[in-house]
This record gives C-alpha cells, structure tokens and sequence, in this order.
C-alpha cells in the first residue's frame, strides 16, 4: 500500500491535530501531485493524536481511519460557475 505521512506539530498545549492543520497538509499534498485541485472534501472520523499518513485504501483495521478525503481538479471556468451557482 502507497502511503504519504503528513508531519505535524501540536499547537500550544493541544495533544491532538488540529482539522485546519489537516486540511492545509492535504492541500499542499495535493497540490504537489495534481497542481490544478480545486475541491477538497475532509469527513473526520475521530481525534487525531499523531502524525497521519495519506493512502490510497482503507487500512485493514478502520479503527486507525481518522479521516477520509475526496478532491476534484476544475478548471477557473468551472470555479466560477461554481461560485456564480452558489451566490445566485
């Protein structure tokens, strides 16, 4: 199984990451392979107490899965479509 570890640091006196610290991670991560990424979709399933690693496939035991993620590559023409529907 392919996997890329995010590497993190606790903020202040906090023994979890941070969902904002999740994101930004997967964003740049993201952006490293697709440069184009536009949408990106986090649902977290639980606190995350140490560094994360990113794959491709569930792990085999999912009580180690803290988030799942989805992202779509749009071109600006689609963004501001997108953002056209929504303030509509």
């Amino acid at each position: 199984m392919e996997a890329y570890n995010l590497d993190f640091c606790f903020k202040g006196n906090r023994t979890y990451v941070h969902g904002t610290d999740i994101y930004n991670a997967m964003f740049d991560y993201l952006q490293s392979i697709k440069s184009e990424v536009s949408m990106i979709d986090l649902s977290f399933h639980g606190i995350a107490k140490k560094n994360i690693e990113i794959s491709k496939e569930k792990p085999e035991d999912e009580g180690l899965l803290k988030f799942a993620y989805k992202y779509k590559v749009l071109t600006i023409d689609a963004i501001v479509d997108y953002i056209n529907n929504k303030l509509a």
